[in-house]
C-alpha cells in the first residue's frame, strides 16, 4: 500500500515512536526474524572482502554505520546507541563516534571515511530526504572510498508502505534511481544469498512455510541414506550390547603386547565377518528399514523443531547476544547466558526427536535381536507396527524411552558444560608477548576447536549406560528369546538395569569395538574353546 501521508515531519516522528518501544535486541531489531543475524553478517562480511579484493576501496580505516554500529555510528534512538556498549563488548573501543539522529537531519564529516554502510534505514526516508542524505554521504567520502547499501526491496512495481512502523520498500529500479539522482555511480550489485529460505512475514509474526521443511526433508533423507554403508557395523554394535557373544574369546595382553594376560572378545570387524559367513550376508542388513526411518525422523524432527523456535519463540531460554557465534567477544556473565540458552533450546530439540523417532528404533532393535534366536517374529514396519499395537499397545512403541532421554540429556548437559568450561579457561591463559591480539584469539579459537572432539567423546562415555539401558530395554514385552529368562532378568525399570549391569560389571558393554577386555563368567566347550556367558543365570 503507498502511503497517504505527505508530511515528512510526521512519518518520522511515527517511526521514531515505533522504535521507542522496541526491544533493543537482536529479535527486537530484526522484528522477529533472529536467525537471519548470522546469515546478514557473514554476508556482508564477504561483500566487503570482495569488493576489497577488487580494490574498490583504497584503504580502510574509517567507516561510517548508519543503523547498525561499525566505527562511526547513527542511529535515531538513543536507548540503541547506549545499549550498543553491551553488545559490543571489548570492540566498543574501536567504535569513533556515536551519533543519536535520523537521517534526514544526520551531516557526515566531509572527506572523511572510507566506508559507509547503510542498511535497513532507506526506507524511513522520504524521496526527498533520500537524495539530500546521499549527496551529504557522498561529500563525506575520501577518495577512494564506497558507499554500501544494503535493503529490502519491494517484490511488484510499486513503493509499498508499512503503516506500523511508517517505512517504505521500494522497487530495484526505483531504489536505482534515486540513488543516482544522488550523484551517485552504481558498481556493484548484489543479492543476499544465504538467509534461510522460507521466511515469510504474515501480520507482523514470522512463519516458516513449505520451502524451509522441503530443505530440511532433503536433508534428512540424505543424512539418513548416508548412514547405509556402515550399518553392518550398528547391528554388530547392537548384538554387543544385547550380550549376544558366539564366537570365542582370545587371551592376549591388556596393551597389546604387554600386560597382564586377560580374555579378549573379537574385535567388531572379526565379529562383523564371522556373523556374516554363519548367518549369511543378508543377516547384517536385517532391520535397515526401521533404522533409516529412525535415523530420517531424527533429524527431520530435530531441525523441524529447531526452526520451529527459532521463529516463533526466538526469546526462549534467554534473548540471543549478538555475539553469540563468537565466545571471545563476551564475558563471563554473557557466555553463561549464552550457554544456558543453547542448552535449553539443545534439550528441547533433541529430546523431541528422541521421542518422535522411538517408535522405529524399537523396531530396529527388535528386528536385529531376533538374529540371536533365529526368530521371524519381527519382518518389516507395517507388520511390525500392527503386531506390537495388539500385542503391547502404545506403550510397546516407546519401551525404553526414558533411559533414552536420560542418555541424550546426559550429552547435551555435558557439551554445554565442557565448552563453557574450556572457552573461559582459553580465555584466561596469558598472551604471549611475540603475539598480537589478534593472533592470540586466533590460536584460542583453533585451540577450541580442537578440545571440541574430546566433549563428544566425554559425552558419550556418561551417557553410554543409558545407550546401553535403552537398547535392551526396547526388548521389554516383545517375548524374543533374548528379552526373557535366562537371558535377561525380569527388570521393569531402567534403574534396576542399571544396579544389574553395574554389580556384573556389564555397564559398559558394546562400547568398544577393538580390545574388547572380557572379565565376566565363561563357559567352556568340548574343544577347550572359551566363551562368554552374559546370561542372566545358566
Amino acid at each position: 500500500m503507498e502511503s497517504t501521508i505527505n508530511d515528512g515531519k510526521e512519518i518520522y516522528q511515527n517511526s521514531e515512536n515505533y522504535w521507542a518501544t522496541i526491544s533493543s535486541t537482536v529479535n527486537g531489531m530484526l522484528g522477529g526474524f533472529e536467525k537471519l543475524h548470522g546469515p546478514d553478517v557473514e554476508d556482508s562480511r564477504k561483500l566487503l572482502t570482495s569488493l576489497r579484493s577488487k580494490k574498490l576501496f583504497s584503504q580502510m580505516d574509517r567507516a561510517l554505520d548508519c543503523g547498525a554500529g561499525i566505527v562511526d555510528m547513527v542511529d535515531v534512538i538513543g536507548s540503541f546507541i547506549e545499549n550498543s556498549k553491551k553488545y559490543l563488548g571489548n570492540c566498543d573501543e574501536k567504535v569513533g563516534n556515536k551519533f543519536v539522529c535520523g537521517l534526514q537531519d544526520f551531516v557526515p564529516y566531509q572527506n572523511y571515511y572510507d566506508c559507509i554502510w547503510v542498511q535497513w534505514v532507506t526506507g524511513y526516508l522520504t524521496d526527498g530526504d533520500f537524495i539530500k542524505f546521499f549527496q551529504r554521504c557522498k561529500d563525506g567520502l575520501r577518495d577512494g572510498g564506497c558507499i554500501i547499501v544494503k535493503d529490502n526491496l519491494a517484490s511488484g512495481e510499486n513503493v509499498d508502505f508499512d503503516e506500523e512502523d511508517n517505512s517504505w520498500t521500494r522497487p530495484k529500479e526505483y531504489m536505482k534511481k534515486l540513488l543516482i539522482d544522488s550523484g551517485l555511480t552504481i558498481i556493484e550489485d548484489k543479492k543476499q544469498l544465504n538467509f534461510p529460505k522460507g521466511m515469510k512475514m504474515d501480520d507482523n509474526a514470522p512463519a516458516i512455510n513449505q520451502e524451509i521443511q522441503i530443505s530440511n526433508l532433503k536433508s534428512s533423507i540424505v543424512k539418513s541414506l548416508a548412514r547405509i554403508p556402515l550399518y553392518p557395523i550398528n547391528v554388530v554394535k547392537t548384538l554387543m550390547q544385547l550380550g549376544y557373544e558366539p564366537f570365542p574369546c582370545e587371551r592376549g595382553k591388556v596393551f597389546v603386547v604387554v600386560g597382564r594376560t586377560a580374555y579378549f572378545l573379537p574385535n567388531g570387524f572379526k565379529y562383523l565377518w564371522e556373523l556374516g559367513k554363519r548367518e549369511g550376508l543378508g543377516t547384517l542388513f536385517k532391520g535397515l528399514d526401521c533404522y533409516i526411518l529412525f535415523c530420517f525422523t531424527n533429524e527431520f524432527v530435530r531441525q523441524g523443531i529447531n526452526d520451529y523456535l527459532d521463529t516463533y519463540y526466538p526469546t526462549l531460554g534467554g534473548e540471543q547476544h549478538p555475539n553469540a557465534s563468537d565466545f571471545t567477544k563476551l564475558d563471563d556473565k554473557d557466555a553463561l547466558a549464552v550457554t544456558f540458552r543453547n542448552f535449553v533450546r539443545d534439550m528441547i530439540c533433541y529430546n523431541t526427536s528422541v521421542i518422535a523417532s522411538r517408535p522405529f528404533c524399537v523396531l530396529f532393535v527388535r528386528q536385529v535381536a531376533q538374529i540371536i534366536g533365529h526368530e521371524s517374529k519381527y519382518t518389516n514396519v507395517f507388520r511390525d507396527f500392527a503386531t506390537i499395537g495388539h500385542e503391547e499397545g502404545l506403550r510397546g512403541f516407546f519401551s525404553g524411552l526414558t533411559a533414552a532421554i536420560v542418555g541424550t540429556s546426559t550429552i547435551v548437559l555435558v557439551n554445554h558444560a565442557c565448552s563453557y568450561i574450556v572457552e573461559r579457561s582459553l580465555l584466561r591463559v596469558p598472551r604471549n608477548e611475540e603475539d598480537s591480539e589478534e593472533e592470540h584469539i586466533a590460536k584460542i579459537k583453533k585451540t577450541r576447536k580442537i578440545v571440541e572432539h574430546a566433549f563428544q567423546f566425554i559425552g558419550n562415555y556418561w551417557s553410554y549406560p543409558y545407550q546401553l539401558i535403552s537398547s535392551v530395554m526396547a526388548l521389554t514385552g516383545s517375548q524374543l528369546l533374548c528379552s526373557v529368562m535366562p537371558y535377561c532378568p525380569p527388570c521393569s525399570h531402567y534403574e534396576e538395569f542399571y544396579d544389574y549391569f553395574k554389580a556384573s560389571g556389564n555397564i559398559t558393554r558394546g562400547n568398544k569395538l577393538f580390545l574388547r577386555e572380557y572379565k565376566g563368567p565363561i563357559s567352556i566347550d568340548l574343544n577347550k574353546r572359551i566363551y562368554a556367558d552374559n546370561k542372566y543365570f545358566s
